[in-house]
């Protein structure tokens, strides 16, 4: 994710209306925030991380309160970002909860929470909304960049400190991230196709043993009713007996091999979704 641009009104210490435009910066750009204490760097993040998810870069500061109460009444406060994830333009407003002056009469009304994202061509014009609703949104932000809120925070918002969390995090935790960055989704759907495939080898091989044992012990008795009744020779009943048996292990030992080799390639599987992650 790239930002392009990033607008803000009555955000955090701004009382007036912001504009930045990363869009300015060189491709690959390094670049700097920096300024005294207070200044409002850290606002620019909370301003980006607000506009995506509906919720700042820190624990200490609460989404409810980054409206600037140097604001004039009148100034809604407002979220717009423009940026660029893969291919896509895209553009997101978010604006919170408040208190605004009424459009009629003297007092105040509470203007109610939005977020709307959309598409953005080469000219910079919207395209039709892709998500309308403050939920709609965090959620179809959450689809696309593969990561919520706490994870956002955790590995992209390194200036933050919160990069040490990941590497804080317990085993399964941390697994959940890096699954979600390396999208290792994949190698364990393969894995899991495998491991069934294996199982039901497996089965079938232990059916036809279960079946050649039971073959092996008709003809067992077979030959001992036919040495009893001297129906037919001996050495038929034996030959066909031995032919059945033969082709029984014949199917029991291809199973086997198929089951094998499920079970290598299940290995193989398991090992690229640990080297993936």
């Amino acid at each position: 994710m790239r930002p392009l641009r990033l607008e803000l009104a009555a955000f955090g210490p701004y009382p007036g209306r912001q504009a930045l435009d990363f869009g300015a910066l060189p491709p690959g750009a390094l670049f700097l925030v920096h300024g005294p204490t207070g200044s409002g760097k850290t606002t620019i993040l909370d301003a980006i991380t607000y506009a995506l998810f509906g919720a700042t870069s820190g624990d200490e500061r609460q989404a409810g309160d980054m409206r600037c109460s140097l604001a004039e009444p009148g100034e809604l406060t407002e979220i717009v970002l423009d940026f660029a994830l893969g291919d896509e333009r895209l553009r997101v407003r978010r604006v919170p909860e408040q208190l605004r002056p009424k459009q009629r009469g003297e007092g105040l009304t509470e203007q109610r929470k939005e977020a709307t994202l959309w598409p953005l061509d080469e000219s910079g014009e919207t395209g039709k909304p892709l998500a309308t609703g403050w939920s709609p949104v965090t959620e179809e932000m959450v689809r696309r960049l593969g990561l919520d809120h706490a994870q956002f925070r955790q590995v992209v918002l390194l200036p933050q400190g919160q990069f040490r969390r990941l590497l804080l995090a317990d085993s399964r935790d941390r697994e959940k991230i890096l699954q979600r960055l390396f999208d290792t989704a994949r190698f364990r759907r393969l894995e899991d196709e495998l491991k069934k495939k294996a199982n039901a080898l497996r089965s079938e091989a232990q059916t036809l043993e279960t079946r050649i044992d039971e073959q092996a012990k008709a003809a067992d008795r077979s030959l001992r009713e036919d040495e009893a009744g001297e129906e037919a020779p001996a050495d038929e009943q034996l030959a066909a007996a031995e032919a059945a048996l033969e082709q029984r292990v014949a199917d029991a030992a291809a199973a086997s091999e198929r089951a094998a080799e499920q079970s290598r390639l299940q290995a193989r599987a398991s090992e690229l979704g640990r080297a993936a992650a």
